[in-house]
């Protein structure tokens, strides 16, 4: 469908955005022949499309999360987004994949301020991808126990954490048997959402949508699996409290 389709090196990410970034301010002299492996011709062209566009959106996927710079090339692109709008209007969306990842990104984010990999063992939301996201968190083996809800992380996460998750005590809460319940240690099966139980899911745009229950389940839904989780922990936690203070 692409009318132009433009490889960049692995890893090089930053770079070209911040070479397009040169050239749209004006200062393609300082920009080498080859950025990434893109011509610097290449990257003129670009330019010169984003400029003309009425309404121009530059949508990202995980890839670009996960390359060198990590969140930064994210900054950077927004950065690039908010120079093109002294010339024409630009928004960027990310391409999230799963359905109602939206969602979690929008209540981690009024919750805590961080849309995701967020790290609570500081006693504040402390946000750093790259040190704090489930995956390096579990390349550094420093996870002992996992909660996996509504996501197949066996199939979507590198060999070396799904390895790791192996090894460890693992809990899935999902409406669906996948390759995650292969290795989980409990199984709790829920609604599906939309369908069997009610709730608000938000499309990838960030407009949230209402969805109303249409049949029973034997299920309970995901919300009353983690209220009553979460009301057993507050037990748990003032039984040990009552027992330190003796």
């Amino acid at each position: 469908m692409a009318d132009e389709y433009v490889e960049v090196q692995q890893g090089s990410d930053y770079l070209v955005i911040s070479a397009l970034r040169a050239i749209l301010s004006g200062h393609a002299d300082v920009v080498p022949e080859k950025v990434g492996n893109v011509t610097k011709e290449q990257l003129t062209g670009i330019i010169d499309i984003l400029k003309s566009a009425k309404f121009g959106v530059i949508f990202f996927g995980m890839g670009l999360t996960q390359s060198k710079s990590r969140y930064k090339n994210i900054d950077n692109a927004i950065s690039l987004v908010t120079e093109l709008n002294s010339f024409t209007k630009f928004v960027i969306m990310p391409m999230r994949g799963h359905y109602n990842v939206t969602g979690f990104n929008q209540v981690c984010a009024w919750e805590t301020g961080f849309p995701t990999a967020v790290d609570f063992s500081r006693g504040a939301p402390y946000y750093n991808p790259g040190e704090t996201a489930a995956n390096d968190v579990l390349y550094r083996q420093e996870v002992d126990a996992a909660m996996i809800i509504a996501a197949d992380a066996a199939s979507h996460f590198p060999a070396n954490s799904v390895r790791e998750l192996a090894k460890i005590p693992l809990i899935q809460i999902d409406p669906h048997w996948n390759s995650t319940t292969e290795i989980s240690n409990i199984v709790i099966p829920t609604a599906i959402c939309g369908i069997e139980a009610g709730g608000t899911a938000y499309r990838m745009d960030g407009v949230s949508l209402r969805l109303r229950k249409m049949i029973d389940s034997k299920h309970p839904g995901d919300e009353e699996v983690l209220v009553k989780l979460i009301t057993r922990v507050k037990e748990i936690n003032k039984i040990i409290n009552e027992s330190i203070s003796y």
